[in-house]
């Protein structure tokens, strides 16, 4: 649980509570940009990347080969970012169902 913190404006000068309140949205930003970096930069393994897609690792492999997807080698593994495998996943929806029509 998060910690609460209560004020009592009127005792504070406007200098004190503008610092506060300034204090309060940094420390809001820091937690945002930090919950977005997880969620959009979150690395997944290769075998989990060829379960998303259903495929196979010589595939997957073959796919960044030829530019379809992005590898990147950290300390000796492949991981690939969740969200590029969603999008890669999208635009195959988007390009089945313009065929189809």
């Amino acid at each position: 649980m998060k910690k609460q913190t209560i004020f009592q404006v009127e005792s504070l000068s406007l200098n004190l509570f503008e610092d506060i309140l300034s204090n309060v949205h940094k420390e809001l930003k820091k937690e945002l940009f930090n919950e977005l970096k997880q969620i959009h930069f979150s690395m997944i393994s290769r075998s989990d990347a060829c379960r998303v897609l259903n495929i196979s690792k010589p595939t997957i492999i073959a796919m960044e080969k030829r530019g379809d997807i992005t590898g990147y080698r950290i300390k000796g593994s492949v991981k690939y970012k969740y969200s590029e495998i969603e999008q890669y996943v999208q635009s195959r929806i988007i390009k089945t169902r313009s065929h189809e029509g």
